[in-house]
């Protein structure tokens, strides 16, 4: 598939910060075992029980944490429910959670603290009423070509299967990053088969990813890497892995886009799809004529035939100002189309993008909130969207104590 593509730019309307409110539902650094500096993806039950990553702890080398509403009108409660601890699953957790319903999926970037840090884990772990049971898929170092440093949030297709994507190692010449697939034991067995199923090359295709991957609705993968060994003397590649089809042995690979350096030039985020196929995501900064921009949000449109290239557009453009700069988490969408994400200039700010009414063509942006410190410093998860219609997320510093929040948005 031909990875030349078709740019739209935009033109956008900013609008002031709106009548929200922020309430800071938890701070870390206290009791609980809760560790500090929370990053990467959150997830909620439906008790409103909120679960995530802590990156450090007093115990161990980060914390996975659970934080609880108030049951009649009092405070929001938090506690660590599993330590990272060496000999165990690892440490250095890395990219927040995946799964639900009692058993959530994750990846840590290194096995201990010693000059041979290993290669990292990717594990389960199983909540129930007694305790947190963690299980390791596999250390990464454990199987020939097996990659190495997975980037989490790990993937987890509706079959079973575990994805994840790791900035090191792979079969190819050099260790320049891989994509693998753990697979559930099959009856009467409890170890899981690990598989890689591509491995990055260092050229066209790039090298060293180091954000997670699109698990997208027709069960393709969408990711991307570096490009060069300075970072931007070259486009960003975005890539495109697709199931094998019937005869076919291997993941079908292609190079689906490729960013030049003006329209981003440090690494695309954690990308997201809607109903209807389209790709979203961040790009944290961009090269103009006047040096380092501060980022813009783009989506991507799958093409109408296969030779077609894809369309990219730029949804919004920071400037730097009262809008914020810098994105770097994932995007969130609701129901009407409105994409929420979060700036990390300053302290932080939330914002909200609306798309053009009636076919039109400029999208409007509206800063939710800006971060002052006290309330939160650098926002560090994708935003989660409550069926109230109100935004959790985590900031990896600030608050009481400096340690990190998680709080509640009511735009």
């Amino acid at each position: 598939m031909s990875y030349a593509v078709r740019a739209i730019a935009f033109l956008a309307l900013a609008q002031p910060a709106a009548a929200s409110t922020l309430q800071t539902i938890f701070s870390f650094g206290g009791a609980g075992n809760a560790g500090f500096a929370p990053a990467g993806q959150i997830l909620a039950d439906h008790a409103g029980n909120v679960y995530g990553i802590t990156t450090d702890a007093t115990v161990g080398g980060g914390a996975i944490y659970e934080i609880s509403p108030p049951a009649n009108g009092g405070a929001w409660t938090g506690a660590g429910i599993y330590q990272f601890v060496v000999g165990h699953v690892g440490v250095i957790p890395s990219g927040g959670l995946a799964g639900g319903a009692g058993r959530f999926f994750a990846a840590t970037d290194a096995n201990n603290y010693s000059e041979n840090y290993g290669c990292g884990s990717v594990f389960s772990l199983s909540l129930s009423s007694a305790a947190a049971t963690a299980l390791k898929l596999s250390h990464l170092n454990s199987a020939p070509g097996s990659g190495c440093y997975p980037d989490g949030p790990v993937n987890l297709a509706p079959n079973g299967d575990v994805f994840a994507i790791a900035g090191n190692g792979g079969k190819a010449q050099g260790g320049f990053g891989a994509i693998m697939r753990f697979r559930p034991p099959a009856m009467g067995r409890t170890h899981w088969s690990q598989q890689t199923i591509y491995s990055f090359t260092g050229k066209a295709d790039g090298f060293y990813p180091q954000q997670p991957m699109l698990l997208s609705a027709s069960g393709a993968l969408y990711g991307t890497a570096l490009a060069s060994s300075n970072g931007r003397a070259f486009p960003t590649p975005l890539f495109q892995l697709r199931p094998p089809v019937h005869g076919q042995n291997g993941w079908n690979f292609s190079l689906i886009y490729q960013f030049p350096p003006a329209e981003c030039a440090d690494g695309v985020g954690q990308l997201i799809e809607d109903a209807h196929g389209v790709i979203y995501g961040p790009c944290s900064d961009n090269l103009g004529s006047g040096g380092d921009q501060p980022g813009n949000i783009f989506s991507l449109t799958i093409p109408a035939s296969s030779n077609a290239p894809w369309t990219r557009k730029v949804l919004w453009s920071f400037s730097g100002g009262a809008d914020g700069g810098h994105p770097q988490t994932a995007l969130t969408l609701d129901a009407a189309g409105n994409v929420y994400g979060t700036t990390s200039q300053g302290y932080g700010t939330i914002f909200r993008l609306t798309p053009p009414a009636g076919g039109g063509t400029p999208w409007t942006e509206t800063t939710l909130w800006n971060f002052s410190g006290s309330d939160g410093n650098m926002p560090s998860s994708p935003l989660l969207l409550t069926g109230a219609g109100t935004l959790i997320g985590t900031t990896y510093s600030g608050g009481q104590g400096d340690a990190g929040t998680v709080f509640e948005l009511t735009p």
